[in-house]
Parts: C-alpha cells; sequence; structure tokens
C-alpha cells in the first residue's frame, strides 16, 4: 500500500497553497511598495521594468549602466530605493519589455504576473491534456497553485515563464513534425541561453538541422530588430558588460544555496570555481549522455520529461524560479506511469514528491551547504529513465 494516495495528495497540494500564498499575502500585504521583509515588490521585476523603460525610450547606453537604470527606477518608479541592479539580459528582452516599461510599475507588475500565471497555467493544461490518465483536469489548478517552483517565479517578477512557453512550444511541435514551429520558439530561448544548452546538445546529437536552422534565423532575426531599434552600438555595451561577469559573479549570484544546477551543487560544496567548472562540467556530460541514451529507448513525452530535467541539471546559472520548467514533466511522468500496464517503481511518487518540494530547500541548503536539488533530480531521471512500463496490468 503506498502512504501516497490520491486524497493525501490533494490534501498536501491544498496545504501548500494555503501555507504558500497565505504568507505572500501577508508578506505583500503591506501599505507602499516594501513588502514585510523589506524587499520591493516583485523583487527582480524593478530589473526589468528598468530595462524595458530604456528600451521604450531607445536608450541603448541605460540598458547597460546599472548606475543610470538605478536612477531611472528612483526617479519614475513606485518610489522607493532601487534594488541592486545586474544588467546582464540581451537586447532582445528588454525591447520585449518596452510595452511594460511605458506603464507604471504597479500596473505592469499586474499585468506580468497574470501574463506568467496565464502561460503557466497553458503551458501545464497541454501537458495534461495528454495524459488521460490524470482524468478530468479539475485538480490541475490545485497542483498548479501549489507547486513552489511557480510560487518562486511570481514572487521574484521572473521571466522564466517564457522559456517554459518556449519549451512547451517545441515539445508539441516536435511532437507534430513541425520544425518552423519549434526552431522559432529554440531561437526565442536565447534570451536566457543557459536554459537552452541541453536542448541544443539534443538537437545537434539527433540532427536536427531544420530546427536549428530556424532557431539561427530566429537568433539572427532578433539581432536585426535590435540593431534598428537601439543602434550598432548596443552590441558593443553588452559584450562589455558581458566581459565584466567573472568580477561581479558574487553581485550576480549573491545567495548560491538558491542555484538547483550542478554548478551550484559543486559551488555550494565551497569547491574552488575552477574545480566546480570542471565538476559541473563532467556531471552534466554524464546526464547528458543518460538523457540521450534513454531517449532512443522511451516514449518522446517520456524523453521530453528527461529533457527538461537535464535543461535544470546542467544550465549552470539556474535558481528556485527556474524550476517552473519542471511542471510539464511531472505531469508527463505522472500521467505515462498511471497509465502503464506495469506497476510503475517503487520509488518514483517519493522522488517526484521530493523534487516537487524543491524550491522550497534552498534555506536548508545554506545551513548544510549541501544543494538537495542536483542529487533529487538526477535520482529522479535514473528512476524515470529505468522505468519498464509494459508487462502486465498493476494489482489494485
Amino acid at each position: 500500500m503506498t502512504l501516497l494516495t490520491h486524497r493525501r495528495a490533494r490534501m498536501h497540494a491544498a496545504a501548500l497553497v494555503v501555507g504558500l500564498w497565505g504568507v505572500t499575502l501577508v508578506n505583500f500585504a503591506t501599505p507602499g511598495w516594501r513588502t514585510l521583509n523589506g524587499h520591493v515588490k516583485g523583487e527582480d521585476w524593478a530589473h526589468f521594468w528598468a530595462i524595458g523603460r530604456a528600451a521604450a525610450r531607445q536608450d541603448w547606453r541605460g540598458l547597460y549602466d546599472p548606475d543610470r537604470l538605478r536612477s531611472e527606477f528612483e526617479r519614475a518608479g513606485p518610489g522607493v530605493e532601487a534594488p541592486t541592479f545586474i544588467p546582464v539580459y540581451g537586447p532582445q528582452l528588454a525591447l520585449a519589455l518596452a510595452p511594460f516599461g511605458a506603464l507604471p510599475y504597479g500596473v505592469s507588475l499586474v499585468l506580468w504576473w497574470i501574463s506568467g500565471g496565464l502561460a503557466y497555467w497553458l503551458c501545464c493544461r497541454a501537458a495534461w491534456a495528454r495524459c488521460p490518465a490524470l482524468g478530468p483536469p479539475r485538480d490541475l489548478l490545485l497542483f498548479a497553485a501549489a507547486y513552489p517552483g511557480f510560487w518562486q517565479l511570481f514572487i521574484h517578477g521572473q521571466t522564466t515563464w517564457i522559456a517554459l512557453a518556449c519549451v512547451t512550444v517545441i515539445w508539441l511541435a516536435l511532437r507534430e513534425r513541425r520544425p518552423l514551429a519549434a526552431g522559432i520558439a529554440v531561437g526565442l530561448l536565447a534570451y536566457k541561453p543557459q536554459l537552452g544548452i541541453a536542448l541544443v546538445i539534443v538537437l545537434i546529437v539527433r540532427r536536427s538541422w531544420a530546427v536549428l536552422a530556424i532557431a539561427a534565423g530566429t537568433v539572427a532575426a532578433q539581432v536585426v530588430v535590435c540593431w534598428l531599434w537601439f543602434g550598432p552600438e548596443v552590441f558593443p555595451a553588452y559584450g562589455r558588460m558581458l566581459a565584466t561577469l567573472p568580477q561581479i559573479s558574487p553581485l550576480l549570484e549573491p545567495k548560491v544555496f538558491q542555484l538547483v544546477s550542478l554548478r551550484g551543487f559543486f559551488l555550494l560544496l565551497g569547491a574552488p570555481s575552477m574545480w566546480a567548472h570542471a565538476g559541473w562540467l563532467l556531471a552534466g556530460a554524464a546526464v547528458m549522455t543518460a538523457v540521450l541514451r534513454g531517449m532512443r529507448q522511451r516514449s518522446f513525452d517520456r524523453s521530453f520529461a528527461l529533457l527538461l530535467i537535464a535543461t535544470v541539471l546542467v544550465g549552470g546559472h539556474v535558481s528556485v524560479y527556474d524550476l517552473v520548467l519542471l511542471a510539464p514533466a511531472f505531469i508527463l511522468i505522472a500521467g505515462e506511469n498511471l497509465d502503464a500496464a506495469a506497476a510503475p517503481p517503487r520509488w518514483l511518487w517519493p522522488v517526484m514528491y521530493a523534487a516537487f518540494l524543491l524550491a522550497l530547500t534552498g534555506p536548508l541548503a545554506a545551513i548544510t551547504r549541501v544543494q538537495l536539488a542536483s542529487p533529487i533530480l538526477i535520482a529522479l531521471m535514473v528512476v524515470v529513465r529505468g522505468a519498464d512500463l509494459s508487462g502486465p496490468p498493476a494489482r489494485a
């Protein structure tokens, strides 16, 4: 008898919804634009709003000048001191955010939350619709709202829902053999390139040249549009900012315990940077080898779930809010195993349960200096990859 019945899973999800969103409501229920714990409401959205505002004015200098962004935020923002801005995103993201930057901060934040929530729901719904064993989608809203990865995305005001939409389109397009849509979505991932590492490796190994060519064309189109909007000076400015990354890394990653990639695992252990990166590359190569071998033998949907897990592990700069990418993977893994003739692996549900909660383990990692995300996601990958879903029906 399993300890995690459907009824208990619903109860645990309901408890997460009440706990996570109740705490958020209390934290945000303060006058002004500071939360109860002292952060700007929307946190990282302050930076995205500022670069969107610079883009709306075609101000290429403002995109990569932290002092200029800070001054603009304090002049036109919600009337609070600006947080530290580390402008490392490409100009194409700033241009996409220009409509939000033209709005007052509060209005833009609410619209950003609505956009992200809608995209998240549609991506989860698309995965759920392809898993008949999960039944009607009445439980989807509960489990989607309970997912700590989405909660982290919301409170940080981050952009990973765009990447989630891209990978979902890639999955659906490749499933239906539509290389044009897949290639465009791959190219749009260039705004956050670390989330495309695993995907591009898979496409190269599988010789999906049409998809890669369309992706390259999409990236080139973004370059041309940014060139026309900002002028050619924006790219040298972006390059100069990227050249400073080794020096500003502590500012870019002030909370290493929130990283959930293999790189974060080795950095948190206290390994010197060179050794941490060597460990990341070696472990990442092993993960990608396992994924590529597993994709030859497994269903397309399970292969996509494995790819999403690998995306988080090998991405390098991948934080707790990027775990939202795993939402479709959880749905597809659960749906395939519930629909299988054979009983699911013994450890599948406990490991999935632990992986579901990973976005809440940062404070524990800060204390123990041991990141749990990488070993748990590797365990999930091993269980999913090795599951034999053929055979006689499981006994009730």
